[in-house]
């Protein structure tokens, strides 16, 4: 909630009187967190302390252990069977996440963008694009900034078919 600032006060004195007020209760939170975590942790040990030992939490304890064991077994017997299930399928020869595909070359860009090769190289060597729409749906080259090494695509203007439509 923003306070109203007093007439006297200038933007710039505010703004500073703002930030210090932050800076000094992060450092007040930062220096009071090891002590509120003693307090909490000694609190904590007693209360651990007598549930445990003096309530008979303990025995309880070992009572559950069997039936929580039993849980815990099958999700790592259920999870080791998804692991080797996994490396059978995948494993080995199967994986086809460490094999690369072909790199896609310029013609093949040009073709699928319905473009000209010299086109799409103008295109892809232009630093900055600014397109448009035209009545068929086409994309328009409006302007283009151009790398040093292509000059030319700057006053090129290029048709390029919408995504999802045939030229």
């Amino acid at each position: 909630m923003r306070q109203v600032r007093r007439k006297s006060e200038s933007q710039l004195q505010w703004t500073v009187e703002v930030a210090a007020t932050a800076l000094f209760w992060g450092l007040w939170a930062y220096f009071i967190t090891p002590l509120l975590s003693l307090v909490l942790w000694y609190f904590g040990y007693r209360v651990f302390v007598e549930e445990m030992f003096e309530l008979g939490g303990f025995e309880a304890l070992q009572e559950q252990l069997r039936s929580y064991g039993l849980v815990i077994f099958s999700i790592f017997f259920v999870t080791g069977c998804w692991v080797m299930y996994n490396r059978l399928r995948y494993g080995g020869a199967h994986n086809t996440r460490t094999h690369m595909l072909a790199p896609v070359t310029l013609v093949e860009t040009a073709d699928v963008a319905g473009l000209k090769p010299a086109q799409a190289e103008a295109v892809q060597g232009a630093k900055r694009l600014v397109v448009s729409f035209d009545d068929s749906d086409h994309l328009l080259l409006r302007k283009s900034r151009a790398t040093r090494a292509s000059t030319k695509a700057r006053k090129r203007r290029v048709s390029l078919p919408r995504r999802g439509r045939k030229a």
